[in-house]
């Protein structure tokens, strides 16, 4: 499969850390074995003479036959005595000898020269463990995907933000559970936050499972590896980024046109593109920005080989990253659990901004936007909680109902001193 340079190097390395470490732990079994019965070495010795001298027979060929039957009967007896003497000594012929990962190649990773299943579930492995290390989440999966934060509303006549993405959530996954290398594109649009890349990785993970290798990187990040390159050609993480590029099995392309800008990059990316296009390879792209937006940045040209040959799949709603950081405050506890006499409702919130007001549908009646210790909503209003102490005094009216005033302790007359 077309997986990167530097991930058949990884995996050639672990197989052979896996080799010599069984070699060595028999080698120790072994000594021990020695230090206990030093008579186990001579006989051990004399096995492996029967062999160099049934050689010498064989070239000095007189009497070949009587020589190796006898030779035979030798050796046969002394690995009986061998076989004695590990039992006489509690070890086992298992003990002494290499245990590999995997009996069929011996953990070098071909057998009979052809690719082990051992060597293949390698590159997998590590394939899926850098794509992990390298991607904004950890490697995201269908099943941790929750329609639960898109509005059920429908927009202007149209479907709701929810319906638009759960029929591309359903899209995505048919996608991977039928994915091979002749798959087609697709365009993912739509603003931050709301799930592009969550779907792309939930796609590589199920390429990567199925054996194909996955390319995943921002458009950034690639644009920065193909301007060093331009000038000095870099082994660094696998070597030829335009050449991996252009021929791993699926290619993630994530936030495009968030990367640096000069004719260089435009025409490297469009020259992936045109290519993976030639060769009938899948690409999946992302983009924060519009269709006018990338006409403007890139041409024409570039725009119409997108929608020519990717399947669209336009994101809708609210940015959910935001979301799901304000929802673990709110679910903090139940509704039951809270004082039914008082609706007011705190929400713990480093940085109130606009942005926040608006994802909650509320309005500002007071105080500054930024820098507040909390919010206290009630009614869909707000004011602004800016003490710790604010914010102890209402999650206690929220919780256990309003909190007693503590008592002033009266201060202590001073001592007259003369």
């Amino acid at each position: 499969m077309g997986y990167s340079r530097q991930v058949y190097i990884e995996a050639e390395n672990e197989l052979n850390r896996r080799h010599s470490e069984a070699v060595s732990r028999a080698q120790r079994r072994l000594d021990a074995f020695y230090a206990a019965c030093p008579e186990a070495e001579d006989v051990r010795r004399r096995i492996a003479s029967t062999a160099s001298q049934a050689a010498k027979a064989v070239l000095r060929g007189s009497d070949v036959r009587a020589s190796l039957e006898s030779l035979k009967a030798e050796n046969l007896s002394l690995q009986r005595r061998f076989a004695e003497l590990l039992a006489e000594n509690g070890f086992t012929r298992a003990d002494i000898e290499p245990q590999y990962a995997c009996p069929k190649c011996e953990d070098t990773g071909y057998v009979d020269g052809r690719m082990c299943s051992c060597h293949r579930a390698l590159l997998r492995q590590i394939a899926y463990e850098s794509l992990n290390r390298i991607s904004p989440l950890t490697l995201s999966t269908f099943e941790d995907f929750s329609l639960d934060y898109y509005s059920d509303e429908p927009v202007a006549g149209r479907r709701s933000d929810r319906e638009q993405m759960r029929y591309i959530f359903n899209y995505c996954k048919r996608y991977a559970d039928n994915f091979s290398e002749k798959s087609g594109n697709l365009f993912f649009t739509g603003a931050t936050g709301l799930g592009k890349t969550h779907l792309s990785l939930a796609i590589a993970a199920a390429a990567i499972d199925k054996g194909y290798g996955v390319v995943y990187g921002t458009a950034q990040n690639f644009a920065i590896s193909l301007e060093r390159e331009r000038f000095a050609r870099s082994e660094e993480n696998g070597g030829d980024t335009l050449d991996l590029l252009n021929t791993c099995d699926l290619l993630i392309l994530d936030d495009l046109g968030m990367e640096i800008s000069s004719s260089y990059i435009t025409a490297m990316l469009y020259s992936v593109i045109d290519t993976r296009i030639m060769l009938a390879k899948p690409t999946i792209i992302s983009t924060n920005l519009s269709m006018q937006e990338l006409e403007k940045r890139y041409n024409e040209r570039f725009v119409s080989r997108v929608l020519g040959f990717y399947d669209r799949m336009p994101f809708r709603g609210k940015d959910i990253r935001a979301k799901r950081k304000f929802g673990r405050h709110l679910s903090g506890r139940s509704r039951t659990e809270r004082n039914p006499d008082h609706e007011t409702l705190f929400v713990p919130l480093p940085c109130a901004g606009a942005a926040a007001l608006r994802l909650f549908g509320l309005q500002r009646t007071g105080g500054n936007d930024c820098g507040t210790n909390a919010l206290a909503v009630a009614g869909g209003r707000l004011r602004i909680a800016r003490s710790q102490n604010d914010l102890g005094a209402a999650a206690a009216q929220l919780y256990r109902g309003p909190r007693p005033a503590p008592r002033r302790r009266g201060r202590l007359p001073r001592r007259r001193t003369r």
